[in-house]
């Protein structure tokens, strides 16, 4: 077997019509996805996958915004870890003074960052989730974790806020993750 990769640069119309681009897409669903369709990016083909499914039975998420939900959709590496994400944005938001927004970004075809920022109404951010990699990063100092089993501290600079992490990738992990969000959420008044 042998992979050689191409850059491919232009508008749907344009990529369907090179015939070595068609030749190696074939005729599948895969083919038609590039070429019947405009793409523009992650969270125009996540809305695109999402309109196949069936909708999410009882509107668990009925606290996220839609374009929130549509980004860790997109960002997700899996249902699961989005699932997870989903389900501690929308637990930290049942508290009603916590605020959330897509981090933004210059540098991605969407305008968004990587992170969800999470914060006190009024106040700072507290905690960043990352839809990617399924984490949580907790304005916190690293000496909370010695009581925890999916937390670590982070190597981060002396001066950084955001000094603890976990990796959001089982239940278990999710109920630490809303342990410390609600103690960061409590040392963000101060």
């Amino acid at each position: 077997m042998k992979i050689r990769l191409v850059e491919f640069e232009g508008t749907a119309d344009e990529l369907a019509g090179v015939p070595e681009l068609r030749h190696l897409l074939g005729k599948g669903e895969i083919a038609s996805a590039w070429t019947d369709r405009p793409h523009t990016g992650p969270i125009e083909a996540a809305k695109d996958r999402e309109a196949r499914k069936t909708p999410d039975a009882g509107g668990r998420y009925d606290l996220i915004p839609s374009n929130v939900m549509e980004t860790l959709r997109a960002r997700a590496k899996s249902d699961q870890l989005m699932d997870l994400s989903a389900r501690f944005i929308n637990d930290v938001l049942e508290w009603g003074e916590v605020t959330i927004k897509l981090g933004q970004s210059s540098k991605s075809t969407d305008g968004y960052a990587w992170n969800i920022r999470v914060g006190r109404k009024g106040g700072p951010t507290f905690a960043l989730v990352d839809a990617r990699r399924s984490s949580v990063i907790y304005r916190l100092r690293e000496d909370v974790v010695e009581a925890c089993s999916f937390a670590f501290a982070r190597k981060v600079r002396p001066d950084a806020a955001y000094r603890v992490k976990l990796r959001l990738d089982s239940t278990e992990a999710l109920g630490e993750a809303m342990l410390l969000a609600k103690e960061a959420y409590e040392e963000s008044v101060d």
